[in-house]
């Protein structure tokens, strides 16, 4: 791994990660729970945290990867009363760390 790791950065590979934009609807006494969660997931931009009724609606700038499995997660927080709706973003540069991460679960 240490090998791949430096002959990557000797070549100056950059590896890029769908960014997706997501729009969570929950009730609003889940709201500090559902940032918490969302900034966990390495959110780069929590937006529009509106209220309306008994609803409060987030948008957010999160990582394709860290919300693969985010259903079964905000039904957990939630209480199964959140939904959400993802589309892409766009790509971004993989941060050093997280890119460690990758190439430790590749071996």
């Amino acid at each position: 791994m240490e090998e791949r790791k430096e002959r990557t950065e000797e070549l100056g590979i950059i590896l890029l990660e769908p960014i997706m934009k997501i729009e969570v609807t929950i009730p609003k006494e889940y709201r500090g729970n559902i940032i918490a969660d969302l900034s966990s997931r390495r959110a780069s931009s929590i937006k529009n945290t509106e209220d309306e009724g008994i609803y409060c609606y987030i948008d957010a700038i999160v990582p394709l990867r860290e919300v693969l499995n985010y259903s079964s997660i905000l039904r957990q927080i939630t209480q199964g009363r959140g939904t959400y709706l993802t589309s892409f973003f766009k790509y971004r540069e993989v941060p050093k760390e997280v890119l460690k991460k990758i190439l430790q679960e590749e071996n």
